[in-house]
Formats: structure tokens, sequence, C-alpha cells
């Protein structure tokens, strides 16, 4: 029963983990990438697109150099408008620490000093919420000029939607006009733009995803369900989650027919007992009852240390793939699961009832003579 539940809940665990780790390094439905010369207004090029609803223009300046407090770093800053990125991108709830992405990013949209950091910067350079914080920013290939700016840090992330930032990297998410004001100059080559596109309800993704494409400006388009369809297509992926998914059958089997055997055993050996007591004047049920009630204490223990042992198994697994990913897998209570606990069970109590039944068929000098 451990085994089975560790299975299911693994299985889903990992599945439920793929898909949201897949969602948000797309950031929303579309994430469409283009140089930074096409500059940001070229959304509404994009939004006049049939089937794209809305879209979110986002800066990545990756891997630049930047200081705190005379620590550098070759870390990552980003820059959106916190207006309609709250209504384009995939705000996972476990993005962010001590609160929720989205009301980080409401507060946002209060100030343009307003910014957040990633969890390493918060852990390494003690940066922390509330704190005002003047950040120098240096250009990589003339490193005398800089660019000194300060901000309020109003939340700490995990990762950020539209990217790939894991928890070991060090980035700093600003708006996007505060970006343009002071550092889109300094970081004009060594950054990237993308839109983050949301599609309307009733089109299909992929069809809007392939006209996106035919615009030659944008020289790479992703959409989340081309993602998950890459993850699936992963043999070895495949493999392991098909195992997982049809263990679970074995599992019950294997629980039942251990339980059968042990019953049939138990019986076997206590059949003088049992003719004895049926010598007695005890009838068939009175047996079956007697029997039945030992059997059913053991399938009731046995089910909960199971479930507990799968499920601690199955979270110690699953932890296993949080290492460097912004979020952490979660514990999904499936209908499989249910299925396989009901079904174990049901064949848990029949592996009892059904050998206790045969046995109390015999006559009451078969049992005895048994001896």
């Amino acid at each position: 029963i451990a085994f089975g539940v560790t299975t299911t809940i693994t299985s889903a665990g990992i599945k439920d983990y793929q898909v949201r780790n897949a969602r948000i390094t797309v950031g929303s439905d579309i994430q469409a990438t283009a140089p930074a010369t096409l500059g940001i207004g070229y959304a509404e090029n994009i939004s006049s697109v049939e089937g794209v609803a809305e879209v979110s223009p986002m800066v990545k300046a990756e891997w630049v150099e930047w200081s705190y407090a005379g620590r550098y770093t070759h870390g990552h800053v980003y820059a959106v408008d916190p207006k309609t990125f709250l209504d384009v991108a995939y705000l996972d709830p476990g993005l962010a620490k001590g609160g929720r992405l989205r009301n980080f990013l409401e507060k946002m949209e209060e100030d343009e000093s307003y910014a957040l950091v990633s969890l390493h910067v918060y852990k390494e350079m003690g940066i922390k919420p509330g704190q005002n914080i003047t950040v120098t920013f240096v250009n990589a290939k003339n490193p005398s000029e800089t660019i000194e700016s300060s901000f309020i840090v109003v939340g700490v992330v995990r990762g950020f939607p539209g990217t790939s930032l894991s928890r070991d990297e060090d980035a700093l998410i600003v708006r996007l006009d505060r970006y343009n004001e002071t550092l889109w100059n300094l970081y004009e080559r060594r950054m990237e733009l993308s839109f983050l596109v949301k599609v309307e309800y009733g089109y299909d993704v992929e069809e809007v995803a392939n006209a996106l494409r035919e615009d030659e400006n944008l020289y790479y388009v992703e959409s989340f369900e081309e993602r998950v369809e890459d993850i699936a297509k992963d043999p070895t992926a495949t493999a392991v989650l098909t195992f997982l998914d049809f263990e679970y059958a074995y599992t019950v089997a294997a629980a039942t027919a251990g339980l059968a055997v042990s019953s049939v055993l138990n019986i076997h050996t206590r059949v003088y007992e049992i003719g004895v007591l049926r010598a007695r004047g005890a009838s068939r049920r009175q047996f079956l009852k007697a029997l039945f009630g030992e059997s059913l204490t053991i399938i009731i223990v046995s089910t909960l240390v199971g479930l507990l042992t799968g499920v601690a198994t199955a979270r110690g697994i699953l932890n296993l793939f949080a290492w460097l990913s912004p979020i952490r897998p979660r514990l999904l209570a499936t209908p499989k699961l249910f299925y396989l606990v009901l079904g174990a069970l049901a064949s848990l109590v029949t592996s009892t009832l059904l050998p206790a039944w045969l046995y109390a068929r015999r006559t009451v000098v078969e049992t005895v003579r048994f001896r």
C-alpha cells in the first residue's frame, strides 16, 4: 500500500510540477521574443493579430554586472509594466516569499521606485522587503560607465513568469518606465525584448502562435502548450511516468495476495480451535465475525501506516526536484489515489472473508479431525 501511494502521488506531483514550470518559463499563453531595437511599442502590432487578447512587454537584461553595498554580481535585470503584466502573466502562488506575487506587483503599480529582488539576493546580499537600496549598474564594455539608481524593495521572488530564473541566481525586477529612463541605453546591446501574449477565449493557442511566427520581426515564438508537448515527448520522462501510472495496480494485487496468504495460514493453524468452538455451540456467523474482526484491525492499521509512509516517501522524492526550480512540487490527492485506497480496502476485505467463509463451510467433525 505504501509503495502504491508513493508511486501514485509522485506521478501526479511530477506531472503537475512539469506543467507549472513550463507555464512559468513561457510566462503566459505565448511568449514572443524580439530584438531590443524593435521597441516596446511593438506590442500594438502584436495586439492586432487575430486571437490576441492582451500583450505585456518585458525587458530582459541577463548576466549583466551590478552591485549593492560593494558586492558585485553578474545577475539579471527584468523590467515589466505591472498593470498589463498582472492581466497577462501566469502568477503561480509558489513564486513569491512571504506573500503572493500578485500583491507585490499591485504594490509596484503605486510607485516607479518600487522593485522586487530574487531569493538569492535576499539571502546573499541581505536585502529585505521595505528596505531602501542604491544599486550601481555597470557597463560591461566600459566599466567606468556606471549608473546609480535607488529602489524600495517590496517583495522577494523565487522565480518570475516569462524567465528561467532559478533559486541560485541574482535578479532585480523593476518597473518598465523606470528601466526606460535609466538603464535602456546602458544595457541596450545586452538585453532582449519579450512580449507575453494572452490568447482570447475560444481561440486555439497554437494557431495564434503560428500567426505570430509569420511576423519576421519576431525571431522566436513559443506557446505554453508546445512546451508541455515537448516535455511529453521526452522518452525517459514518459517511460518513468508510465511505470508510475500503472504500478498502483500491481501494488493492490500484491497487498491482496499477501494478506490472503496470511489469512489462510492464520485460519489453517486454528482449524482445531474453530472446530471445538463450533462443537460447543458457536455458529458459523460468530466464527466469521471473530476472524473478520481480527483481520479488519490488521487492514485498518496497515492501510493507515501505508498511507502515511507513502505520503512521506512521495514528499521526499518530489522535494528532490525542487533543488534549483523556483517552485516546489505539490502533493496532490488525485482520483487515482482514491481508487487505489478504495480498491486495496475492498480487495483486502475480500481476501480475509473468502478463506474464512470456505473454512466455515466445513462440518464440525471435519474441523476437529483436522488435528
